[in-house]
């Protein structure tokens, strides 16, 4: 009898996010397969829960070697869960390699959703959500960001980025001088007590920041191309304003 991989979305940053249906997966599994014990344990600590029979770290660094046991345990009959340390595991989060192992082999999978940065800031930026598309962390070296930004200058999505903050200017900065002036965003400390929203223009952002310094991961929006303002042509319509639904 094969078993099952629970793959469980966990909170972003405010803890009380966790839901029900994953508060229940993660008292029920085998196995915790994680990419930090320590960072995981928390969540069972703060809410009761009987900590597994085994934790797997699970990171970028072991995850094609994580992936073999973790299949390995499925084929016993195990129950196992997958989980990153915040979010939703394969999201620029170790488990994509997890998961499709498990995939190829037939295994069984249920996906129990849980709280995305990317989808939690794009909702509170302003910028059109309709069509988005998330690029994850860019390339660190700034020539292999500036080819990825020429590429994606002329797409009408709004573009979604994670970078560590201290690249966040740099890359603001390049961003400003490759796709030009536009609308854009930045979110930092999501869900959390003291999260913030940088909201208008790449130029005013930048100058909002200023010298501040934050911790963590910051998610970065800008909105997409749009042919009405550089080319006097009708408006790309995944930037439109979603149509009315009729009753």
């Amino acid at each position: 009898m094969s078993g099952k991989l629970l793959v469980i979305g966990t909170p972003i940053g405010n803890i009380s996010d966790l839901g029900e249906r994953a508060l229940k997966a993660l008292g029920e599994v085998d196995t915790i397969a994680c990419e930090d014990p320590k960072e995981t344990k928390k969540l069972f600590f703060h809410y009761k829960i009987p900590f597994a029979k085994r934790y797997i770290k699970c990171n970028d660094g072991n995850e094609k070697a994580s992936a073999n046991g973790i299949l390995k345990l499925l084929q016993k009959g195990e129950m196992v869960g997958l989980c990153s340390s915040a979010g939703m595991p394969g999201i620029s989060d170790p488990g994509f390699r997890v998961i499709s192992a498990a995939v190829e082999h037939n295994m069984e999978i249920d996906v129990i959703p849980g709280p995305s940065a990317m989808t939690t800031a794009l909702v509170a930026s302003g910028l059109p959500s309709s069509s988005h598309l998330f690029l994850g962390f860019p390339p660190r070296k700034p020539v292999r960001q500036k080819k990825l930004l020429e590429l994606e200058k002329t797409t009408a999505h709004t573009l979604i980025f994670y970078i560590s903050p201290r690249h966040l200017k740099e890359f603001l900065q390049l961003a400003k001088e490759i796709v030009g002036d536009r609308n854009g965003a930045v979110a930092k400390d999501l869900t959390k007590k003291y999260q913030k929203f940088y909201r208008g223009k790449i130029s005013e952002i930048l100058q909002e920041l200023g010298d501040e310094e934050f911790r963590g991961e910051a998610v970065v929006l800008i909105a997409g191309y749009n042919k009405s303002e550089n080319d006097s042509e009708e408006e790309h319509p995944f930037n439109r304003m979603p149509l009315p639904r009729r009753s």
